[in-house]
């Protein structure tokens, strides 16, 4: 992939699922159906691994972290028929569901915003060039500490919180997109512990926080009526 830092190490908190959990609740790995079909030989991204990746920015389409047909969480399981498990090539494994054997590089496609590839890129370009330049800060930031903050953000995006949910809701619409409540289930865990179209948004906020940090901060902060308490606790985000 281009994209090195020592097996990703340092971005241990943003490591996404593994594959399915216990009744299905957390999602699994994510794909680029386009990418599946174009591959000579089918492969996982390794940046697929990072849950900031929810968008191909080569095909300017969603990535998909769930079956299409039946809905299972993806992974490389071994199919199982009449209750025990069936051998089947790798490449099988990494191209059709474990549940239903569907086909990944069938499913529907759902095309990115504009504003989500571009953010997407955005990130993109942060892990291979390992610095972040913002054009508001003096200086430029690791990205570690890029990457750091946004995942506060995040976290703060969909946290469970009070006083989280007004920065939810003033930070949603300073960006111009819906807001929607996180169900019980959702603001419980971390950023890395959600459905791909529940860390959509959170992402797409938090980037372009971050693009406009902290003149965007600051406007956000405008909105809220406690909004000097709530940068008290901003600026103990870890990273920056």
């Amino acid at each position: 992939t281009g994209y090195d830092y020592a097996g990703f190490g340092v971005f241990a908190d943003w490591r996404d699922g593994r594959g399915p959990r216990p009744e299905g609740r957390y999602y699994g790995l994510v794909f680029c159906p386009d990418c599946l079909a174009t591959d000579p030989r089918p492969y996982f991204r390794r940046t697929w691994r990072l849950a900031w990746s929810v968008v191909c920015v080569k095909h300017g389409i969603v990535l998909q972290d769930r079956c299409y047909r039946c809905g299972h969480p993806i992974g490389f399981g071994r199919a199982t028929r009449g209750g025990g498990p069936v051998r089947r090539p790798v490449v099988d494994r990494i191209l059709r569901c474990a549940k239903c054997d569907a086909y990944r590089d069938d499913a529907p496609r759902v095309a990115a915003s504009p504003n989500e590839v571009e953010h997407q890129r955005a990130r993109d370009v942060v892990l291979q060039k390992k610095i972040a330049k913002l054009p508001h800060v003096a200086g430029s930031a690791a990205a570690p500490n890029y990457f750091a903050m946004l995942h506060s953000l995040c976290n703060r995006l969909s946290g469970p919180k009070s006083q989280d949910l007004e920065f939810q809701s003033a930070a949603y619409q300073w960006a111009h997109v819906r807001f929607a409540k996180p169900d019980w289930y959702t603001i419980s865990h971390r950023v890395t512990s959600l459905t791909l179209p529940a860390r959509r948004p959170a992402l797409h906020v938090a980037t372009a926080i971050l693009a406009g940090w902290p003149h965007s901060f600051t406007e956000i902060l405008w909105r809220l009526p406690n909004g000097p308490a709530v940068a008290a606790d901003a600026f103990s985000f870890s990273g920056w």
